[in-house]
């Protein structure tokens, strides 16, 4: 059995057999010229014979081996863009890549708006109750050395006295005030004579503590009284004293130095109701607040208060009346 490669070269020389010239099989008269047609061998003499008649057409031959791959072609043009496609599926999370450098700091942004009041904080907690002063009687005790220059003036009633001053010239009328609110409407009293001014009487000793007596009627508004006129203040009275200073030297002369705790005493049964004392002159009722440092380094500082309170537990209070300066 011949192979396909075989069978396709023995195919090629029978094709070529099939067209050798007459003339060449003519020119041949000494050498047979022998020839192979479709695998077989034949030679015939070098006399010309007659020419046969053609025979038939061979058989078709064998497919011939596939030829080498031809060079590429040429890219060719650039296709028109598709349309775009449809929204393809969310993809799954991938994993958190690593942490980047740090970035440049970037430029300051502007002040976003107003945030909503916050709710208000909850109180602290009460500060510890400061040492007791002295009282204003007892730094009058200390200051004018009463108890030893003059023993038999220095009770209470002799300290009022010492606080009210020569009446003062009278002011220039003062601007109408604004209306105040309206007080309560009080039970309608009797119309009295104007009696004269009397002098005032000397000041009675302090008396017992009484109970806690019931809140009476509210009276009816009397007829303003006229305006007395303005008192020393006690400051002034100071200067009048003799002595020489700021209203912060008064102050640090008020107070003197810490006493002991005394006990609590019993407390007094409520004492009868005293005659109502005659009109006295008219006093400022302007105040301002006197802070004094009583302990720590720069003890017996002044400082003025604005607000009615003081820098901390270091510091005493002292409301005082403002009048105008003689």
């Amino acid at each position: 059995m011949l192979c396909k490669s075989c069978l396709g070269a023995l195919a090629i020389l029978g094709a070529l057999a099939l067209v050798v010239p007459e003339a060449s099989i003519a020119a041949s008269s000494t050498t047979p010229k022998c020839t192979i047609t479709h695998g077989h061998k034949s030679c015939v003499s070098s006399s010309k014979g007659l020419r046969g008649p053609r025979g038939p057409r061979g058989l078709r031959g064998v497919r011939g081996l596939r030829g080498v791959r031809g060079a590429r072609g040429l890219r060719g043009l650039q296709g028109l863009r598709g349309n775009t496609g449809a929204q393809g599926p969310m993809g799954p999370q991938g994993p958190m890549g690593p942490q980047g450098p740090q970035g440049a700091t970037g430029p300051q942004g502007p002040t976003g708006p107003q945030g909503n009041q916050g709710a208000p904080g909850q109180n602290g907690a009460p500060g510890a109750d400061g040492a007791p002063g002295l009282s204003a009687y007892q730094a009058w005790l200390d200051t004018t050395q009463c108890l030893v220059n003059n023993p038999g003036n220095c009770t209470v009633g002799d300290f009022m006295k010492s606080l009210q001053g020569p009446p003062g010239l009278q002011g220039l009328k003062g601007d109408t005030g604004t209306q105040g609110p309206q007080g309560p409407q009080g039970p309608q009293g009797d119309q009295g004579n104007q009696g004269n001014q009397g002098d005032p009487g000397p000041q009675g000793p302090q008396g017992n503590q009484g109970d806690q007596g019931q809140q009476g009627a509210p009276g009816q508004n009397g007829a303003p009284g006229a305006d007395g006129a303005p008192g020393l203040s006690a400051y002034q009275q100071w200067l009048q004293q003799g002595n020489t200073g700021t209203v912060g030297d008064f102050m640090k002369s008020l107070q003197g130095a810490q006493g002991p705790q005394g006990a609590k005493g019993d407390s007094g049964s409520q004492g009868p109701q005293g005659p109502s004392g005659p009109q006295g002159p008219a006093i400022s009722t302007q105040t301002q607040t006197i802070c004094v440092q009583t302990q720590g380094a720069g003890k017996g500082g002044v400082s003025w208060s604005f607000d009615g309170t003081c820098p901390g537990t270091n510091w005493q209070a002292f409301k005082v009346y403002l009048v105008p300066a003689s």
